[in-house]
């Protein structure tokens, strides 16, 4: 799964909420610099394995933000805190 953009998904979305910021669904797409189609693809998968979450946007209920579920959160945290502590040594 890290060569796939789903990894850059989870980057992103954890990048967000760590600034506090919302991603919407295509803005992950974005983000991952894929098709909307491959995008939502690997959104399902993900959610899947409970790795994300989705929520609708109050003000606009055709938007739904993506956010890591705290699980995921936790996962990413631990594996960047590791990657940089081997990249210091």
């Amino acid at each position: 799964m890290f060569a796939d953009p789903a990894w850059d998904m989870l980057l992103d979305l954890f990048v967000a909420r760590v600034e506090g910021r919302l991603i919407s669904t295509s803005s992950a797409c974005i983000g991952a610099s894929v098709a909307s189609t491959t995008g939502l693809r690997w959104l399902r998968t993900l959610e899947t394995q409970g790795l994300v979450q989705r929520a609708p946007d109050q003000l606009d209920r055709r938007q739904r933000f993506i956010s890591l579920t705290p699980s995921a959160m936790a996962a990413v945290r631990a594996w960047t805190i590791e990657a940089m502590t081997a990249l210091r040594d």
